[in-house]
């Protein structure tokens, strides 16, 4: 049986990211036993730059808001459902949007994942 570690599980997503032809910028991160999983639309160039999801202007609004809570990122499991940079700038309003076909291969991966 495999021991399931979080570079097992980065390894095996992007092989079979690769294998629909998927290219992976920012993958998952956290604690894999975790009871909360926070699951974020696709990574920015920030996260992108960081190799890791919602470490940006999102991600720092979230944390602040879970904070109180007693919620941290290292208490949860943490990734995006497209792990693409999809937004071209952060100075424009201009993306890349996934087309159905591809969503639902990240879509599956993401069912995967999990």
């Amino acid at each position: 049986m495999v021991e399931i570690t979080e570079g097992w599980l980065m390894r095996e997503f992007t092989a079979r990211a690769k294998a629909c032809q998927l290219e992976v910028d920012c993958l998952g991160t956290g604690r894999l036993d975790s009871e909360i999983a926070i699951i974020a639309e696709a990574p920015g160039e920030h996260e992108v730059k960081m190799a890791m999801p919602l470490v940006g202007g999102s991600g720092r609004m979230l944390w602040d808001v879970l904070r109180p809570h007693g919620i941290g990122r290292a208490d949860c499991y943490v990734t995006n459902v497209v792990k693409k940079q999809v937004a071209l700038s952060t100075k424009t309003d201009a993306r890349n949007p996934v087309k159905k076909p591809e969503l639902e291969h990240w879509e599956g991966l993401l069912d995967w994942e999990f």
